[in-house]
């Protein structure tokens, strides 16, 4: 009896589901719907990414973990499916990014509201913004220090939160200049030379964008 071609009568349902997302961002590209909508749509495309990541894509890494790498009723192994989801988030992330940078953002700049660039920031702006950080935002920030090592382990940080990550290297002059940085990566007990990976949690109590007084409404982008 000849084998069924299981790829023919069968949708994955991880790539249908991304394909409905592409639909989402369509509605996003979609010239007729008001600007603000579309950035709605933009959003909607993240949020969905929220979920799919930490449920079916979890899923399909924890098949890849196993010792089972049979393929599904779609034909596809887990190794196969995950390249293709790869390829199919990569492929909708950057279509995000290219409607909201060369059309929405421009549109709502032209509208009188636009985002600004710590290169667009005059000496006032600046200032303020350094006091705004010093009294608001730095005495929320509790960063992980990790060594990375052979034996490195990234800690468990959260689902939904945003972060950031940065590479840090101590140097001896660090310490010896007893320099505000050196003196605050040493007290975690950092080593010249080695190189660590410092994340910060970036607090949830604060707003994404905070808005900036000036003849034409502006905001600054903060996570």
């Amino acid at each position: 009896m000849p084998k069924r071609n299981l790829k023919s009568r069968f949708f994955n349902r991880e790539l249908s589901w991304l394909e409905f997302n592409a639909r989402v961002l369509e509605e996003a590209r979609n010239h007729d719907n008001p600007v603000l909508e579309r950035l709605k749509f933009l959003s909607i495309v993240s949020s969905n990414f929220d979920e799919f990541f930490m449920v079916r894509v979890a899923a399909v890494k924890a098949r890849l973990r196993s010792e089972s790498q049979a393929p599904d009723l779609s034909g596809f192994t887990p190794a196969e499916l995950f390249t293709r989801i790869s390829a199919k988030a990569h492929e909708i992330t950057e279509g995000q990014y290219q409607v909201l940078v060369k059309e929405i953002l421009p549109l709502l700049k032209a509208g009188g509201l636009h985002v600004t660039a710590p290169a667009d920031w005059d000496g006032e702006t600046a200032l303020k913004l350094a006091e705004y950080f010093t009294s608001q935002v730095a005495p929320s920030l509790t960063p992980l220090i990790i060594e990375l090592d052979e034996s490195a382990r990234l800690p468990v940080i959260g689902n939904l939160r945003i972060h950031g990550a940065f590479l840090l290297t101590l140097d001896t002059e660090d310490l010896a200049g007893g320099s505000g940085h050196g003196k605050a990566i040493s007290e975690y007990g950092a080593k010249p030379g080695r190189e660590y990976l410092a994340i910060l949690r970036v607090p949830p109590n604060l707003g994404r964008f905070l808005p900036l007084a000036s003849s034409e409404p502006s905001l600054v982008r903060m996570a």
